[in-house]
């Protein structure tokens, strides 16, 4: 039976594969951001005191975000390249 069946192995260019590749790393990365999200939406039912206090501390820590973090632009770069 062995001898009946044959494997074609088709050529897979490099690049094809790093795209491939990237891409089930953005599809596992959306997944971990998506499970935390919901998970957190979740708890707003079952924990809805510590909920609160949760999400009071993520705004203060993104609003931190928004004014602390700068983009630097370097050469003739501008924010809208």
């Amino acid at each position: 039976m062995k001898g009946l069946t044959f494997n074609v192995k088709m050529p897979f260019a490099k690049d094809l594969y790093h795209t491939w590749y990237s891409i089930e790393k953005s599809i596992l990365k959306f997944d971990r951001i998506f499970n935390k999200v919901e998970k957190f939406d979740a708890r707003a039912m079952t924990d809805n005191k510590n909920h609160h206090r949760r999400e009071r501390r993520m705004v203060e820590a993104r609003n931190d975000r928004w004014n602390n973090n700068y983009t630097y632009f370097f050469g003739s770069l501008t924010e809208e390249e």
